[in-house]
């Protein structure tokens, strides 16, 4: 009996409607949960690049009094659109409700920043790229359209992404 009440529970629960990420867009005065385009990202993240995620290491980051949770992600560049990246480079972000968590093996696009040198998380992970936005266009590379790979490779400036071989 007591089983099923806890299966009950579990299933009433997840009835109600999932906790939404709050994600703020601070290139834009009403950021709060934007919608943004490819081409806003673009313009607005030091490098955007197409690669696929070699490992991830979860690291416990001290901010002030409390102890959260990170993953620290190598990526290795396979397409470059803008910047300039290694062929194998860090990705850092905090877990959180607007974290943009990836899968080891998978291919993204990302629109990444420098993680800024005063941010807490330098300490963990030193040199890394973050996302530009966690609820925006970043995702898995097999989710960008046709037309949206294509207005990458023409926002790029040559028709074609820079190919990583090139990459330090």
């Amino acid at each position: 009996m007591r089983t099923h009440l806890r299966a009950l529970s579990f299933a009433l629960f997840g009835l109600a409607s999932p906790a939404e990420a709050m994600c703020l867009y601070g290139a834009y005065p009403d950021g709060l949960n934007a919608a943004t385009t490819i081409d806003q990202e673009f313009y607005d993240s030091t490098v955007v690049v197409r690669g696929t995620v070699l490992r991830s290491d979860r690291k416990t980051l001290s901010t002030g009094s409390a102890r959260e949770q990170g993953v620290l992600y190598q990526v290795r560049s396979d397409e470059i659109f803008k910047g300039q990246v290694p062929l194998r480079f860090a990705y850092f972000t905090a877990l959180s409700s607007d974290a943009l968590q990836l899968e080891d093996g998978t291919q993204y696009l990302l629109f990444l920043n420098p993680l800024p040198l005063d941010d807490p998380d330098e300490d963990v992970a030193p040199g890394a790229l973050v996302v530009n936005y966690s609820c925006g266009q970043s995702g898995p590379w097999a989710d960008i359209p046709p037309d949206g790979r294509h207005l990458l490779r023409q926002l790029s400036g040559n028709g074609r992404g820079a190919s990583a071989q090139g990459a330090k």
